[in-house]
């Protein structure tokens, strides 16, 4: 699917933050940026939908049990002795990507960026330089852009979603829990509250939920086996490797063989332990005239007594077996 995306990023990463290729020792920041651009989606709907309730004295603060509380005729009101001015408009947050005409805003990214840098800056304290705030910056861009193309993509396959699911997204909400636990009593009754918001924010949460289903989906497909996890941990970290055989005391036999056996043994492989006769030569070749010159046979008697010469002095050791006018054939 196409993506625009609005803000410039620079290529360069830092290993330790890395999400999409890390080191064993590198913290795991692509599940906390998820985690938290999650914990950041149920808190803008219920903050959605707490914002679009009347504030009361009740228990609950999506609604009350008794109305709103009446103002004391005996004493003059706040409006009647003065008049506030009324509080300027805030300005719309910038849009600083856009994914299929998707906006994300600064406020989108300041939402989950603000407690991940919190995060990191506890775990790297000193360490946690501008380098590494702008990779942790690109990781929560690369998150928030992930999540809209969940978003577009859930809606093009058209994912099915039931209320049930849908009302998951909103029960992990603290404002539904009492004394750290979930309070069914206080969910119900907001649904069912005839001031509530609930229809409202019903689509935004099946949306949430439909990018939920379609990420398991997708994780579960594209999940690496474990012998393709030690495989690809093996490319990026062996240096050396060898292949060995390794033979221990135990592995050998308790009895040495006898003398008969080793005997035995030679007469079959005899042929293994023999050593066969090599020779080596030195010689010299002496040129002669050709056949039917005149000159022939002196040269002839000269080469013959030449050569003896030589051998004699091959075998009194008076020329060394090196001289240069001898030529060797080497072993055979």
């Amino acid at each position: 699917m196409p993506t625009t995306v609005g803000l410039p990023v620079r290529t360069r990463t830092h290993k330790v933050l890395s999400m999409r290729d890390s080191s064993s020792r590198a913290p795991r920041s692509h599940a906390r940026v998820a985690w938290l651009l999650a914990v950041a989606a149920v808190l803008a709907v219920a903050s959605f939908a707490s914002a679009q309730l009347p504030p009361t004295n009740g228990s609950s603060p999506f609604w009350g049990s008794t109305g709103p509380k009446q103002p004391n005729p005996a004493q003059p009101s706040q409006a009647t002795q003065q008049t506030q001015p009324a509080a300027p408009p805030v300005a719309a947050s910038p849009v600083i990507a856009r994914i299929e005409g998707r906006g994300i805003t600064q406020a989108d990214f300041d939402r989950v960026a603000q407690p991940y840098f919190t995060m990191l800056k506890g775990q790297y304290r000193a360490s946690f330089d501008a380098n590494l705030q702008h990779t942790a910056s690109l990781n929560v861009l690369d998150e928030l852009i992930r999540r809209e193309l969940l978003a577009v993509e859930s809606q093009r396959q058209k994912i099915a979603v039931s209320d049930a699911e849908a009302d998951k997204i909103l029960m992990e909400d603290p404002l539904f829990a009492t004394n750290g636990k979930f309070d069914p009593v206080k969910f119900d009754a907001y649904k069912t509250s005839q001031r509530s918001n609930y229809g409202l924010i019903l689509p935004r949460l099946r949306e949430t939920a439909a990018m939920r289903k379609l990420d398991e989906s997708l994780r579960q497909r594209f999940k690496p086996t474990s012998a393709q996890v030690r495989a690809e941990w093996a490319k990026r970290n062996d240096q050396v490797r060898f292949k060995m055989f390794s033979l221990q005391p135990r592995d050998l036999p308790e009895t040495e063989s006898s003398a008969a056996e080793w005997a035995a043994y030679y007469k079959e492989h005899s042929d293994q332990f023999a050593r066969r006769t090599r020779l080596r030569l030195r010689y010299v070749r002496l040129s002669l005239p050709g056949e039917g010159e005149s000159t022939r046979a002196a040269e002839e008697s000269r080469a013959l007594a030449r050569a003896k010469g030589i051998a004699d002095s091959l075998r009194h050791h008076t020329l060394p077996d090196t001289a240069l006018e001898l030529s060797d054939t080497g072993p055979f």
